[in-house]
C-alpha cells in the first residue's frame, strides 16, 4: 500500500500498477455476481457475505490508494516530533503485525482447504486458490494494517497531548498566554491528523463490523455452513474484534488524555501578570471536546465499543429468529 509522502503520486499517473490491481478485483466480483447468481434464493448466505466483503475491501483499497499520501505526510509530521519512546508499545505494534500476517497466511490456508475440498475440476480449483491468495494479499490484509498505522497515531498524538500536560503541571507561575498557544497547537495537530485521515479508518472500521457480525451468524447458524467456513469466520470475527478493541482503546486514550489536561487546569494557579480574561480562555480552551473520530461524526470512545458491540448481537439474534419463523 505504501505510506510515503510520495505514494499519492505513484497512485496516480506515474504508476498504473495499482489501478490495475483494483481493476481485476473488480472484475473479480463482478464475475462472482453474474457467474453464482449471489441475490438469489438458493444462493447460500456463506456465498452473499463473501461477495459483500469482497466489495468492502474493494472500496477500502479504492479510497487507501488515493488518499495513501496524507498517511505519508501524518507519519513523517508525528516522526518530527520529539516523542518519549516506550517499549513496550513497540512490541505491541511488532505483535500486531505478526498477527496480521498469521491471519492473512490462515485465510489463505482456509480457503485453500475449502477449494480442494469442493467438486471442481483442477482449472477450476487452481484459479480459485490463486484468486484467494490475490484477495488476501492485496485486499483483505491492508485495512487491517491501516488500523495498526492509526494505533500508532493515537499512540504518538496522546504522547504529544501527556507531553503538553507535563509541561503545564511543571510551570512554578504558569503562563496562560503561553499554555493557549501550545494547546491550540496541540489541538491543530489532533484535528488535522483526524480530518486527514478522511474515511479511510470508517471503512476499515465498517469492514471489521461485518466481519465480526458473519462471524456470530456461522454461531448463530451453523447448520448452513461447512466446518471449515464456520473456523474461518470465527477466527476471523475473533482478529478482527482485538483489533477493533484496540484501535477504540487506543482512540479512546487520546480524548481520555485530553480531558485529564482539562481537569488539571482548574487546578493551576492564578498569574498575577495575566490578566483573569486569559486564564478563562485557557479555561474555556481546554475544556473543548477532543478526541478521534471516523470520518468526523463518529468520535471512538468507549461508549462507541458499548453501542457497535451491542448492535451486532441484536441484529444477530434478530436474523436468527427471523430465520427461524
Amino acid at each position: 500500500m505504501g505510506f510515503s509522502s510520495d505514494c499519492g503520486n505513484k497512485c496516480g499517473t506515474r504508476s498504473f500498477f495499482p489501478h490495475v490491481i483494483t481493476l481485476v478485483q473488480a472484475a473479480l466480483i463482478a464475475s462472482m455476481i453474474f457467474y453464482f447468481d449471489v441475490y438469489s434464493y438458493a444462493s447460500s448466505e456463506a456465498m452473499r457475505g463473501s461477495v459483500i466483503l469482497l466489495i468492502l475491501h474493494f472500496a477500502n483499497r479504492l479510497i487507501l490508494c488515493h488518499y495513501s499520501g496524507r498517511l505519508g505526510k501524518i507519519a513523517q509530521r508525528l516522526s518530527n516530533l520529539k516523542l518519549i519512546e516506550e517499549n513496550g508499545f513497540d512490541k505491541l505494534n511488532c505483535l500486531l503485525v505478526i498477527f496480521c500476517i498469521v491471519y492473512c497466511l490462515v485465510n489463505i490456508a482456509l480457503t485453500t482447504a475449502r477449494a480442494i475440498g469442493s467438486d471442481g475440476s483442477v482449472p477450476i480449483l487452481v484459479t480459485t486458490i490463486l484468486a484467494n491468495v490475490f484477495q488476501h494479499i492485496f485486499f483483505l490484509i491492508i485495512g487491517n494494517i491501516l488500523m495498526i498505522f492509526f494505533i500508532s497515531v493515537c499512540h504518538d498524538i496522546e504522547q504529544v497531548i501527556k507531553s503538553y500536560r507535563r509541561f503545564s503541571m511543571t510551570q512554578p507561575i504558569p503562563d496562560y498566554r503561553c499554555l493557549v498557544r501550545g494547546y491550540l497547537s496541540v489541538r491543530k495537530l489532533v484535528l488535522e491528523v483526524d480530518s486527514q485521515m478522511y474515511g479511510m479508518v470508517f471503512c476499515a472500521l465498517a469492514t471489521i463490523m461485518f466481519i465480526c457480525y458473519f462471524g456470530l451468524i456461522a454461531i448463530a447458524k451453523p447448520d448452513e455452513l461447512s466446518y471449515l467456513e464456520i473456523v474461518g469466520s470465527c477466527f476471523s470475527a475473533a482478529y478482527n474484534a482485538l483489533i477493533f478493541l484496540l484501535a477504540c482503546f487506543w482512540a479512546n486514550r487520546v480524548s481520555s488524555s485530553a480531558e485529564s489536561v482539562a481537569e488539571e487546569a482548574h487546578c493551576l494557579e492564578k498569574n498575577p501578570e495575566n490578566s483573569l480574561v486569559t486564564y478563562i480562555c485557557y479555561l474555556n480552551v481546554v475544556n473543548q471536546d477532543l478526541c478521534m473520530t471516523a470520518w468526523g461524526f463518529l468520535p471512538l470512545r468507549k461508549n462507541f465499543v458499548l453501542a457497535t458491540v451491542g448492535t451486532l448481537i441484536t441484529y444477530s439474534v434478530l436474523i436468527k429468529n427471523f430465520s427461524k419463523n
